[in-house]
């Protein structure tokens, strides 16, 4: 948001921002649950519910500080446990178990709901397996099979796996588990793919993969639906996309595991002395658990894929790699280990850095003289005075920390996707035209008026990324024909509606202009995803 103010600025009091932050995210969580069916999250459901209550007592019982209380209490039970959790996403991806198990062990503690506190201990016994010691792993799976729900079906599914008992795992799965289990938890999903591609039924992988294929579109699911999409391309001897993977959303894989089963895919498609020298390569390097993979690839051929390649497969193939590119494309920022943000960081750190200026001069970051003398924009000295540097200033002052925190929320979350579209270069210049033709916009009507008007913030910068990221969607569904670039500009779309203020209009509609111009005009390419859209089928 940006902030004017005509004579004054009245101080800004944190505890009703913060009653409002604390609020509205429990009340989306709790919307994005009941949309989601709950699954295995229910305890986010009654953690939400706990914290709005205890907002609304502390509210009607001590006012002043309910937004405090609030704002603490969401950070312990919400977002520090869901930062645990995204670190364990992380640390799973790599194959680094035992950290993983020893983040969940924390987690537990302000989590212990939804099967957290035994996951410490899943996450130990694959560590055990990672390194060799079945047996050790299968004795710290067993106990836990006696719990019910995810719990249980977890340390199934793991002892299953480690032991590679493929054909029991697909009769556990399709006689105790179910879809309606499958489409709660898509890892069971992944692994039931694998199974039945090791043990050469790949119709029935395709017809699976097909069916759960709307399950795993969601967000939450892009891990688990990249490892399906894994299991698809490598037992059906697609290498390229394969490796696509690998080099786009799997990128944090570790290498002995993407040599594996880019070598399993290289023996479906019948390129066997390449997958030898592949292992043979690795093989010094592995871990445990890759190497007894590895032996055991050797000791079971897999299926000759051509037996099930019909068109429909063939077209359920190249649909699915197209999907992962426009995902990648238009729906996920650069991977941080291919591509930094550092424009987006810089403009973070520039913001932060003008704001310690303001709380550190005479009359705090809420005084409207100290944003004055810091150059903040007011039409008499942009029009008459001719001091035009205002424009550029007022987009990197701020009224306050709320105000600031909101601007700098919504610059982290918009702005690594366009960087990573656009390059550094045009997406800094988009992010400051915006800004300054909001600035622009509401110095003119205020001069024309004759409004003694005082205007700071970022917003406009801000509103002028969702406008480019508006543009960059448009494109994508017009011309790829993307179903990701039409879901989120539609989301888009019905935000925009509810969009209020002059500044923000206009940065919004300057961004949207200058981002289309440049990828229009000026024939700049969308920056590419990991592989080229479309493969060869024999």
């Amino acid at each position: 948001m940006n902030h004017s103010c005509r004579y004054d600025l009245p101080r800004m009091d944190l505890n009703e921002p913060l009653i409002w932050v604390v609020a509205i995210s429990c009340f989306v969580l709790i919307g994005r649950l009941v949309q989601s069916g709950f699954g295995q999250s229910k305890g986010w459901l009654v953690i939400s519910v706990l914290i709005l209550i205890l907002l609304g007592a502390t509210y009607l019982l001590r006012p002043a500080i309910a937004g405090y209380v609030g704002i603490v209490a969401w950070a312990l039970a919400i977002l520090l446990p869901m930062l645990g959790m995204q670190r364990v996403r992380a640390l799973l991806a790599r194959n680094r178990h035992l950290e993983a198990a020893n983040v969940a062990s924390w987690i537990r503690l302000l989590h212990p709901l939804d099967g957290w506190w035994h996951i410490s201990k899943l996450l130990r016994a694959m560590h055990a397996a990672e390194q060799g010691g079945q047996a050790q792993a299968s004795a710290l799976f067993e106990p836990l099979r006696k719990y019910s729900g995810s719990t249980g079906r977890s340390a199934t599914h793991g002892l299953l796996r480690v032991q590679r008992r493929w054909p029991e795992m697909i009769h556990w799965i399709e006689t105790e588990v179910g879809d309606a289990t499958l489409r709660r938890e898509p890892a069971l999903i992944a692994s039931y793919l694998r199974a039945l591609g090791e043990t050469g039924r790949l119709v029935k992988l395709l017809a699976v993969f097909e069916r759960f294929r709307r399950s795993l579109n969601a967000p939450m699911h892009a891990q688990n639906r990249n490892f399906a999409r894994l299991s698809l391309f490598a037992f059906f001897g697609q290498v390229r996309p394969v490796q696509s993977l690998f080099d786009g959303p799997l990128i944090s894989v570790p290498l002995d595991v993407k040599q594996f089963w880019l070598g399993t895919a290289e023996i479906a498609a019948g390129q066997t002395a390449a997958a030898e020298a592949r292992f043979e390569k690795i093989l010094p390097s592995s871990s445990a658990g890759i190497r007894e993979a590895i032996e055991y690839r050797r000791s079971h051929p897999l299926a000759d894929p051509r037996e099930a390649l019909d068109d429909m497969a063939k077209y359920l193939l190249t649909s699915t790699d197209l999907e992962r590119e426009h995902e990648e494309r238009y729906q996920h920022a650069a991977h941080p280990l291919r591509r930094r943000p550092i424009v987006t960081w810089s403009l973070v750190a520039t913001n932060l850095a003008v704001f310690l200026l303001e709380v550190l001069s005479k009359g705090g970051s809420t005084d409207w003289i100290t944003l004055y003398r810091l150059g903040a924009a007011t039409p008499y000295e942009i029009f008459h005075s001719g001091q035009w540097w205002r424009i550029v200033t007022g987009n990197f002052l701020h009224f306050g920390p709320a105000h600031l925190i909101v601007n700098m929320l919504g610059l982290v979350i918009l702005g690594p996707f366009i960087e990573h579209v656009l390059g550094h270069i045009i997406y800094a210049l988009i992010y400051l035209f915006s800004g300054c033709a909001g600035m622009m916009f509401v110095m003119y009507v205020a001069w024309r008026r004759q409004e003694p008007t005082l205007l700071v913030g970022a917003s406009a910068g801000i509103m002028g990324l969702v406008g480019a990221t508006a543009a960059i969607l448009l494109i994508g569904w017009f011309r790829d024909r993307a179903h990701v670039a039409r879901r989120r500009l539609g989301v888009i779309i019905a935000n925009v509606k509810q969009v209020s203020g002059a500044a923000h209009l206009a940065g919004l509609l300057a961004g949207f202009v200058a981002t289309l111009s440049a990828l229009l005009l000026l024939g700049r390419r969308l920056a590419p995803a990991s592989g080229q859209r479309g493969f060869p089928i024999d």
